[in-house]
């Protein structure tokens, strides 16, 4: 394991670019992020609104699954897995970018910090956010995709014109405090 391996815990809001950040990351020579961009171990274990990611009955035909449910049945297997993809000596970095572990208590960070301490491997925290006004102004082209109105690639239609349309509303003018 190379002396500055690394576990990079990508934390934050949802479509704020995780999934460039992990294929970016992914495609370096150096890295390997196992099977899985999101595994959701912490949020399923320690956030109660994330209990659907904990598998009642996996079944190993379903490997993604079955590997996530035994990570959460004993999260030192999620440690070791990692500490595993570290092992050749040109992978210098491996991660687990799940938006929703931002949620999670500093004790929790502090518990993951600590397991990859005990097995030599140093952990990087990467906070991703995106601008909340520009989130809100793209989800009307979301519901639009998602209804098949439009093609996720097409930048032309009933998407772009609703997002449009929401960026063109008036601004109200600025209220004083003294009025």
């Amino acid at each position: 394991m190379a002396s500055d391996a690394t576990f990079l815990l990508g934390v934050g809001a949802q479509k704020a670019g995780t999934s460039w950040l992990h294929d970016q990351l992914q495609r370096r020579g150096d890295a390997d992020f196992g099977f899985l961009k999101e595994y959701h171990v912490f949020d399923a274990l320690e956030l109660e609104r994330f209990a659907c990611f904990r598998p009642e009955h996996p079944t190993p035909l379903k490997w993604r699954t079955w590997r996530r449910a035994r990570f959460i049945e004993r999260p030192e297997r999620y440690f070791d897995y990692f500490a595993s993809l570290l092992k050749p000596p040109q992978i210098r970095l491996t991660g687990d970018i799940t938006p929703s572990y931002a949620g999670l208590k500093a004790e929790s960070y502090q518990r993951i910090q600590q397991a990859f301490a005990q097995r030599g491997v140093q952990t990087r925290a990467v906070f991703i956010m995106r601008d909340p006004v520009e989130r809100f102004l793209s989800q009307p082209g979301r519901a639009v995709i998602a209804a098949g109105s439009l093609d996720s690639g097409s930048s032309t239609g009933t998407a772009g014109r609703g997002a449009d349309g929401l960026r063109r509303l008036p601004v109200p003018p600025r209220v004083s405090p003294d009025t």
